[in-house]
């Protein structure tokens, strides 16, 4: 009996290095699909240096722009679970609605708004919380001349900008990816298809870093995005472009 469990271990051990094994062939077959590019060659020049240059239609980048700013749009693909939080924490903010209204019109007592005050709050708290499933990503980056704001979107209609400028790095690192499946009439690219019926869905970081004397530095805050190592090498290779060009409008630079 021991001699089978001891078997069984070591054929579980085999399937389970095979496994990692075709895993991390697939993760780095992946990620060769998407190389790191220059940000000037697969791009075109822009009216001013501190604007994002126009990028190469493979590269699914969106630039608009406006007189004082010029702004990225970024790609992003709502998930499944995220969407039906999102959807959830509306119905909650409905049934606190008509449960002020119901109280407020009909069943005015201190008892009951004590209740409310205590479950509304609570229930508020968590209807926020689903509202925050869908800001996970950045949705654009705006650059203007002394100054370059994320922005993040919750719930569909909120939007949340994070702004900063000074002396500041940039830097990009890639993430991680996960598969979905996909409804038939969503159009993806095929390098994206890795079976029928999948995609993957990639992940890319912006870093934004404080430079303190010369060489010290901080982490301020990590922004995830939904790109490729492609799409992002370009993204942060274009921050670095608007730091160098943003020098002599951007305080204390």
């Amino acid at each position: 009996m021991e001699e089978l469990v001891a078997i069984s271990k070591i054929l579980a051990g085999i399937f389970a290095a095979y496994g990692a094994f075709r895993l991390s062939r697939k993760v780095r077959k992946i990620s060769e699909e998407h190389p790191i590019i220059d940000y000037q060659t697969h791009s075109e020049d822009n009216t001013a240096t501190w604007r994002w240059r126009r990028p190469e239609s493979a590269l699914n980048l969106k630039v608009e722009e406006q007189a004082d700013a010029s702004t990225l749009s970024l790609p992003y693909r709502i998930a499944g679970e995220s969407l039906f939080a999102v959807v959830f924490g509306y119905i909650i903010l409905i049934i606190i609605v008509i449960v002020f209204s119901i109280l407020w019109l009909w069943w005015n007592q201190s008892e009951a708004w004590i209740m409310f005050l205590f479950f509304g709050t609570l229930f508020f708290i968590v209807a926020m919380i689903c509202l925050a499933q869908d800001g996970k990503y950045l949705a654009r980056i705006e650059l203007r001349k002394n100054k370059v704001l994320f922005w993040r979107r919750f719930g569909f209609y909120i939007w949340r900008k994070t702004a900063y400028q000074g002396k500041l790095q940039f830097q990009g690192k890639e993430g991680h990816f996960f598969v979905r499946t996909i409804k038939k009439e969503e159009q993806f690219p095929e390098s994206d298809i890795i079976e029928p019926g999948k995609v993957v869905i990639f992940e890319y970081k912006i870093i934004v870093k404080r430079r303190y004397l010369f060489f010290f530095t901080s982490t301020k805050e990590i922004f995830l995005l939904q790109c490729n190592k492609t799409q992002g090498s370009w993204i942060s290779q274009g921050l670095q472009q608007w730091l160098k060009a943003t020098r002599k409008y951007s305080d204390g630079m």
